[in-house]
């Protein structure tokens, strides 16, 4: 069968992408793997956390899991968060599409959903600077950002951070309630504005793919503060919500069990290699076009196979990622909001030089619905005693994780090294190496953080500088250019040196601001979209 339009990922950007081909009348297939959970999704009831707590007598299987696999053991890394309902998202990763250890670890998918089966589902906006940084035009953005934010729901408020995170987007749901933990430091913040804002700091609530209201079959969130969890309601946007709807319209064929390799585009059509996971026989899947929406990481294996390994090197950008623990002292000895939910009630931008290209966002979290034994096992006494010292902090703790800006530099890139012990006959590796000068400026930078998290009544604890790749925000791979170069992007998405294969993720960003991408990764996915289908912008 030769299909118009072939989608390979199933995350957000192979969603949205899928989405906006159907819509316009194509013939679409998508390929992924399709990894999921059948296991505990039964098991997680549709309550709020307190009575889930009060109540099920079997939340230990999915809380800690029938293996304990929720119990994590070791230093904190990315993907930390992923509970025993959510580890389907990187199940089987290692052995399909190995990744050498190195200085850099990522977190790699091959879901039905991708990385975005748990994603935190902050959205965010790319200022025209960004964008033309990252090698986007803003006019062919702006009416991407309202499609796909009329698509996923987001919810957020015009307030001190929306010049930062919102831009002009006009399709936002109100904001959710907020905890009171984060009442408190906004009211620090507004009492302490101007002096704030003078030292570059800006407070407001985290824009997020979180229903405010109802739309379609999904509900508006309960505030159930199970979203680690379970997706009850469809009110967190995942890309699997997007991949079932398609699959009731007609012109779409979806294909999971399919590990893709590479591609060979021929005079007429495009030939793609594929594994199948249940038999390990190949088999070609061939289409007109082909949009490749796998990830940084993953296309970027795709493309060097599908070019015979001319090149094994390519360019890379990842956020660099912190934790920073802290304790909110006007919260000791109060009870937490008992209806929240457990995403990021805010985001703290610091931007000295609002225009400049380098500002860090860091999202604030409270903590509760992660259990404390997370925490415990890192806690500076015996467990036993710690324990009980963080159930009475615990109300007060504030989690922040902080994000910097990320450019290129001969010293960050993923190599493919062959060998033949892998099943697809190589592995990638990724190496990671700042410069002296950018450790110092991040090291500046987060001690002013720290500062800040003072003057808002936040003491800083403890301060956990992850891995390179812990941020799960990868880029670059194949940047793009305005000339025709191999191993690079044209600006409407399509990989030089081939006629009718795109690429639709983050692979052709050539930098990364702090700003969580997903929403600009799923706005530039559609127009990528539109591009393959003839229609420009």
């Amino acid at each position: 069968m030769l299909h118009d339009f072939l989608v390979i990922g199933s995350g957000c950007t192979g969603a949205q992408a899928a989405q906006t081909l159907i819509e316009s009348g194509g013939r679409v297939a998508l390929l992924d793997v399709g990894e999921k959970d059948e296991h505990y999704a039964p098991l997680v009831p549709k309550e709020d956390f307190l009575r889930v707590r009060r109540t099920d007598p079997e939340q230990h299987r999915y809380f800690l899991g029938d293996r304990f696999e929720g119990v994590p053991m070791g230093s904190a890394k990315g993907g930390a968060q992923l509970t025993p309902p959510r580890q389907f998202v990187t199940r089987n990763a290692a052995m399909l599409a190995p990744f050498r250890d190195t200085e850099f670890k990522p977190v790699q998918s091959l879901a039905r959903g991708g990385l975005g089966a748990a994603w935190g589902l902050g959205s965010h906006v790319f200022s025209d600077s960004e964008l033309a940084n990252c090698g986007l035009d803003r006019g062919g953005m702006f009416e991407a950002y309202e499609t796909v934010s009329r698509r996923v729901g987001v919810s957020g408020a015009r307030d001190d951070i929306a010049p930062f995170s919102l831009g002009g987007l006009q399709s936002l749901h109100e904001p959710l309630a907020i905890d009171e933990n984060a009442r408190f430091l906004l009211s620090a913040y507004e009492k302490r504005r101007r002096r704030l804002n003078e030292s570059g700091f800006y407070l407001g609530r985290c824009p997020l793919a979180l229903l405010g209201q109802d739309q379609g079959s999904r509900e508006k969130s309960a505030l159930r503060d199970m979203e680690f969890w379970s997706d009850h309601g469809r009110s967190a946007y995942r890309p699997w919500i997007t991949l079932e709807e398609l699959q009731r319209k007609p012109g779409f064929e979806y294909l999971p069990g399919r590990f893709a390799l590479r591609f060979h585009e021929t005079p007429d059509h495009i030939e793609v290699t594929v594994r199948r996971t249940d038999t390990g026989e190949r088999e070609i899947v061939r289409c007109r076009r082909l949009l490749l929406a796998t990830g940084a990481l993953a296309t970027a294996r795709i493309v060097m196979r599908s070019f015979d390994y001319r090149r094994t090197r390519l360019p890379m950008v990842c956020n660099p990622f912190s934790y920073l623990a802290s304790l909110n002292l006007r919260m000791l000895g109060r009870a937490g909001s008992e209806l929240r939910h457990s995403l990021a009630q805010l985001v703290l931008f610091y931007a000295p030089e609002p225009a400049a290209p380098d500002h860090v966002m860091i999202s604030i979290f409270s903590y509760r619905s992660l259990l404390l034994f997370r925490l415990a096992k890192d806690f500076p006494i015996n467990y036993a005693d710690g324990k009980e010292f963080l159930r009475f902090l615990q109300s007060a703790l504030v989690l922040a994780t902080i994000n910097h800006a990320d450019f290129p530099s001969d010293e960050k890139f993923v190599e493919l090294v062959r060998n033949s012990e892998d099943p697809a006959g190589d592995a990638l590796e990724g190496h990671y190496r700042p410069s002296a000068a950018e450790k110092d400026l991040i090291e500046r930078k987060n001690r002013r953080i720290q500062r800040a998290f003072l003057k808002l009544g936040c003491v800083p604890a403890k301060r956990i500088d992850l891995d390179p790749g812990a941020s799960i925000h990868y880029g670059g791979t194949l940047p793009f250019s305005t000339a025709e170069k191999e191993f690079h992007t044209a600006p409407d998405g399509r990989l030089y040196g081939t006629s009718r294969v795109f690429i639709a993720d983050g692979s052709a960003f050539r930098y990364l601001p702090a700003k969580g991408p997903t929403l600009t990764f799923m706005a530039h996915a559609h127009r990528v979209a539109r591009h393959a289908l003839g229609l420009g912008n």
